[in-house]
């Protein structure tokens, strides 16, 4: 099924970039910044993930991205995080694109904290009884090489269906698809 998804969309790519070379390519579709909210997610297991990005051009037809994120996993944590990356799209109204990308985030637990002579809650008083304190409880970073399609719906939006295989620091048994819908408002 995976297989199928992934030549599916190579396929929609490869015949979106013949017919858009038909068409007069033009720059309109070039902007210098912008800002990229996505959502994603998958099943079995089951994965959810965002992204709030500011996105920048680089060069023509390559963006670089950075923002915050989130990915909650199936029998794991929700983490928050931070993410970058850069893609290269073809300068039409639908772009296919390809890209390269990286995910750190961590995620926290609330441990006791009546003996750490600290005030942990801010109210004035040091350990107080029941008061408690946020600790790091798990990472995770991934790369991931990233396959997608942009539609530009007007000159300042676009919006980007991708597929990203996050390669994770929690061992092979762990990396999977990821299938994202987004936005992106730029400006000039």
């Amino acid at each position: 099924m995976k297989i199928k998804i992934i030549l599916i969309v190579i396929l929609a790519g490869i015949v979106s970039f013949w017919l858009t070379l038909q068409a007069h390519a033009s720059d309109k579709y070039y902007r210098k910044q912008g800002v990229s909210i996505d959502l994603g997610g998958r099943t079995d297991p089951l994965a959810i993930g965002g992204e709030i990005s500011i996105l920048g051009e680089i060069y023509d037809r390559v963006s670089f991205k950075a923002g915050l994120s989130f990915l909650g996993l199936e029998n794991d944590n929700l983490f928050g995080g931070y993410t970058m990356g850069i893609q290269y799209r073809t300068g039409h109204r639908l772009s296919p694109f390809i890209g390269l990308g990286a995910f750190y985030g961590y995620s926290e637990r609330k441990d006791d904290a009546e003996d750490d002579n600290i005030d942990n809650d801010n109210d004035g008083f040091v350990d107080e009884s029941g008061e408690e304190k946020e600790v790091i409880d798990d990472t995770i970073a991934s790369l991931y090489p990233e396959i997608g399609m942009h539609f530009w719906v007007t000159d300042k939006t676009r919006l980007t269906m991708s597929s990203k295989y996050q390669i994770t620091t929690k061992g092979r048994d762990h990396d999977f698809w990821m299938f994202s819908l987004g936005r992106v408002n730029l400006s000039y």
